[in-house]
């Protein structure tokens, strides 16, 4: 690098190798940053979650879903500098859970998390945490009235997301869905193979 020393070169180029390691393996990343044993489901939802462009997860109760959204929140936010994170939900309620798993859960166990968050917020009027990378992470309601929010990554959890499926769909159109689908399944009309 020009007018670097060559002590700075070899230290950006240690910093280019492990950012390169941990970006391939984001669940190494959390267990040796955040200070987390994670399970071997949340290893490998993780990954999933960090290779795949859309990732949808439906897990019952208790499962930590909010928690797996915290901790990818993080970790996105501090390997990818100046990444948007924008967390979607029917209240500011529940899209706030998330960044308070982040204050209240991760930033007491994690020193080095600590030290990367430049500013955070959670009370009743918002919810964000900014890193001083660059990267944010901030929550709104998912309405019609939110749309000009826009983030690289958007986080919604699955029984929010369907809500605001119906929230966001006129009367007329959910009617029209119901329709179809109930033409779709009839089961007065059975065909029997003669085979």
């Amino acid at each position: 690098m020009r007018g670097w020393s060559k002590e700075k070169t070899k230290q950006m180029e240690a910093v280019n190798k492990w950012c390169g390691y941990y970006r391939s393996n984001p669940h190494r990343f959390v267990e040796d940053y955040f200070n987390i044993r994670l399970k071997i489901f949340q290893c490998i939802l993780l990954v999933a979650m960090n290779t795949s462009n859309r990732f949808i997860l439906s897990a019952c109760r208790g499962i930590g879903k909010s928690l797996i959204g915290a901790v990818f929140c993080c970790q996105r936010a501090i390997l990818y500098p100046n990444t948007q994170i924008c967390i979607a939900a029917g209240s500011k309620e529940q899209a706030a859970e998330i960044v308070s798993k982040i204050i209240l859960f991760l930033m007491p166990r994690s020193p080095l998390l600590r030290n990367e968050i430049l500013e955070y917020k959670n009370n009743t009027s918002g919810a964000y945490v900014i890193f001083k990378n660059g990267s944010y992470v901030k929550t709104v309601t998912a309405s019609d009235n939110a749309r000009h929010n826009r983030a690289n990554i958007l986080v919604s959890l699955l029984p929010d997301h369907v809500e605001i499926y119906e929230m966001n769909r006129a009367k007329s159109e959910k009617t029209k869905i119901k329709r179809r689908l109930y033409e779709k399944k009839d089961y007065r009309r059975v065909q029997t193979n003669p085979c």
